[in-house]
């Protein structure tokens, strides 16, 4: 499915590199600059809580876990 031509990109893919501790998203429209809007990082801090909720509740229903 297309995105609309002026919406905001949407995070495809996190990564984070074991040895240097950097994470790199990477976005729908094929960028993975980790240069992100101040919207985002808003909608991540005022959605954190539910998110992380969500999160683990998914991890729980894999059988996975964080350690």
């Amino acid at each position: 499915m297309a995105e609309a031509p002026d919406a905001a990109p949407a995070p495809t893919e996190i990564r984070l590199h074991q040895k240097s501790r950097l994470m790199e998203i990477a976005f729908s429209d094929s960028h993975a600059t980790g240069i992100y809007s101040w919207e985002y990082l808003h909608h991540l801090g005022e959605n954190q809580e539910r998110m992380w909720g969500e999160y683990l509740a998914r991890l729980e229903k894999a059988g996975a876990s964080r350690g």
